[in-house]
């Protein structure tokens, strides 16, 4: 079983979320174009307004940069 940071284990979730982060990124019908990265963060629109996406889990959040990243998410500096 995975473990979290402070080695707990992962719930299943999350585990399921890791594994395939599509059915998280794209629930309640976002789309690619709700999604950017920018310095490493990934950011989502809600109604015209930009915001940070903070995720406090390491290997989630990776999961789910690399993921938008294979799939051509617009990068900003």
């Amino acid at each position: 079983m995975k473990r979290k940071a402070g080695g707990q284990p992962l719930s299943p979730e999350l585990a399921a979320i890791i594994a395939n982060p599509d059915s998280y990124l794209f629930a309640e019908g976002r789309t690619l174009a709700d999604y950017f990265i920018r310095d490493g963060a990934i950011g989502f629109m809600v109604n015209g307004r930009e915001y940070d996406w903070l995720i406090d889990h390491e290997e989630l959040a990776r999961s789910l940069c690399v993921r938008l990243i294979e799939l051509g998410v617009e990068q900003r500096k």
